[in-house]
């Protein structure tokens, strides 16, 4: 935590006749989405699975509203796969993810305001679980296995919409966010499964507080 701190307080230091001119926050954020994995060769149904996300957050604008959203997260990844029974085998993967997304403001005049938002992600998996409910003897993948052979780095884009509240030197933001994996969780195989990408959609909660506030922005609220 100390050294999460110095870092902080060093890149606004290193940074601070730039963050002078415009507006750096920092806060949480954390929501709830689903998750499936796009399987080129698909022989399986697969259903979308309920993940988590939510994690450290900083945001920094210029005075036209522009400007960059960085995140570390946990979040998770997975799916679940129903068998021909309509029972169900679950596999679930825990991840630590750097967002990097570009931030534009569709309205730069008012201070509450929607913005669009995309960008890279890159992620790595520290964890995985599988679980089942019922009959799954049919499952494609034998999941014993699967748990140590998968890739554990994946990145890829994200694209959103957000909606910023301003609540006076803080702000609460609602964000609905698409992540498209680039890079294959399974090694490819042509007699089998050639592509394994996964995709997201989550609704997040972000809270955040100012660090510091352009010249220009006081002065409007002290006229």
């Amino acid at each position: 935590m100390k050294t999460l701190l110095r870092t902080i307080i060093f890149i606004s230091v290193l940074f601070s006749p730039f963050i002078a001119k415009a507006q750096f926050d920092i806060g949480i954020k954390g929501g709830y989405g689903y998750n499936r994995y796009f399987f080129q060769k698909n022989y399986f149904t697969q259903g979308f699975l309920p993940v988590y996300n939510g994690g450290i957050m900083f945001q920094y604008l210029n005075d036209k509203k522009q400007g960059v959203q960085s995140s570390i997260e946990y979040t998770q990844k997975g799916w679940d796969e129903i068998t021909v029974n309509e029972d169900h085998s679950k596999f679930t993967m825990d991840f630590v993810q750097l967002n990097f997304l570009s931030l534009f403001k569709f309205n730069s005049k008012k201070e509450n305001g929607l913005f669009i938002k995309f960008g890279p992600y890159f992620a790595y998996s520290y964890n995985s679980k599988h679980t089942e409910t019922g009959n799954t003897d049919s499952s494609y993948f034998d999941y014993d296995t699967l748990h140590t052979s998968y890739n554990k780095l994946d990145y890829g884009l994200r694209v959103g919409l957000s909606y910023k509240f301003i609540i006076k030197n803080s702000s609460l933001q609602l964000e609905m966010l698409y992540a498209q994996g680039l890079y294959n969780l399974l090694e490819r195989d042509a007699s089998s499964i050639f592509q394994s990408l996964n995709q997201s959609l989550f609704i997040n909660v972000a809270y955040t507080f100012t660090l510091t506030r352009s010249e220009k922005r006081k002065k409007k609220k002290k006229s």
